[in-house]
């Protein structure tokens, strides 16, 4: 599949693994990553702004954050996706 701009994009679906204090939420979220972009150096990143204040962000380990000065932590994570399974992922979640 190509984006809007013709350029090729592999298909992945992001797992967002977030505690804060004694709760836990996965959050699934389909994207499509350009051929060229390194998938972990933008997911690092995509974990570090789950909320908007990225400067008090803590960096455990490669897209692991501790936010909000330690109150929640954010692990982001990746599976591939066929390219047939995706326009289904992208619908129901």
């Amino acid at each position: 599949m190509v984006t809007k701009n013709n350029k090729p994009t592999r298909k992945i679906l992001v797992t967002v693994f977030e505690k804060n204090g004694e709760y836990e939420y996965n959050t699934l979220v389909p994207m499509e990553v350009p051929k060229g972009v390194h998938i972990w150096s933008m997911l690092d990143k995509y974990a570090k702004n789950w909320y908007s204040d990225s400067e008090s962000a803590e960096k455990v380990d490669c897209c692991e954050y501790y936010l909000n000065h330690g109150e929640t932590f954010v692990a982001v994570s990746y599976v591939p996706v066929a390219e047939k399974d995706y326009p289904v992922l992208k619908k129901y979640i």
